[in-house]
């Protein structure tokens, strides 16, 4: 996420993050603002002087600074400045604008369906909703509401909606992508823990990973026992003479 306030005043800490590495095939950007002509200049400066497949708008951030000035997860409760930012960003933009949210903004109440009817109303101007599992309130606290996120799915049509929370696996992917309405999933955070993931979704590289999972519990169930015998050996020293079948009777 790059602050597109920052990025206009030309901080030069922002524009690092939106270097492209040669080796990424797809590279987009997420921009955070709350005001029409910030966001809508930043697109256009971005369209004029960055390579990007899309350009995304950030309504998901929790953090009080950026909340409480009506960017990031703020734009959930102010619809119609999130329309004209739509609106602004779309008409200069020659990339597909995409849009990642949280299911809303307090706890006990969902309103990302709400959002997505508006800007369904928009017609084609956004191309891709992401949806958060969780509300402002929870930040990353709590497990991610899929069944939310799955009707969400359903509301979004004919808008593709990916959902993002607690993937933490090829087959947590796998399992959200079979049992829900989703078109795509979203991997944030874990990647900072696992950054190979991403790997995993290759099925060249898959069997790999689950062989060295087995490999690696029965190196442990063997490290376990090894520590049982050196332990137990201390107490009972004549232990190994037990398996000499010729004194196992005695033993």
């Amino acid at each position: 996420m790059a602050m597109a306030l920052n990025l206009l005043q030309g901080q030069q800490s922002e524009w690092a993050l939106l270097r492209r590495h040669h080796t990424e095939t797809t590279f987009g950007v997420q921009i955070c603002g709350a005001h029409v002509d910030v966001m809508t200049r930043c697109a256009q400066m971005l369209a004029e002087n960055v390579d990007v497949d899309f350009v995304d708008i950030n309504m998901g951030c929790p953090l009080d600074l950026v909340y409480q000035k009506g960017a990031g997860s703020g734009l959930i409760g102010r619809l119609n400045k999130l329309e004209e930012i739509v609106v602004g960003m779309s008409s200069v933009l020659d990339v597909p604008l995409t849009v990642k949210m949280r299911k809303g903004i307090h706890d006990n109440k969902n309103t990302a369906h709400s959002v997505i009817n508006r800007i369904k109303q928009l017609g084609e101007r956004v191309a891709l909703i992401t949806l958060h599992g969780r509300s402002r309130e929870q930040r990353y606290t709590k497990l991610a509401d899929w069944e939310y996120i799955n009707y969400c799915a359903k509301e979004a049509d004919p808008i593709p909606l990916f959902g993002n929370g607690d993937i933490l696996s090829f087959e947590d992917a796998n399992l959200h992508k079979q049992n829900t309405n989703i078109c795509g999933i979203m991997i944030a955070r874990y990647v900072n823990i696992k950054p190979w993931i991403f790997y995993c979704f290759d099925s060249s590289v898959l069997f790999f990973v689950r062989y060295v999972n087995i490999k690696l519990r029965i190196f442990t169930v063997l490290t376990l026992v090894f520590w049982f015998f050196v332990r137990y050996v201390n107490i009972k020293p004549w232990i190994f003479y037990c398996f000499d079948s010729s004194v196992l009777f005695f033993c």
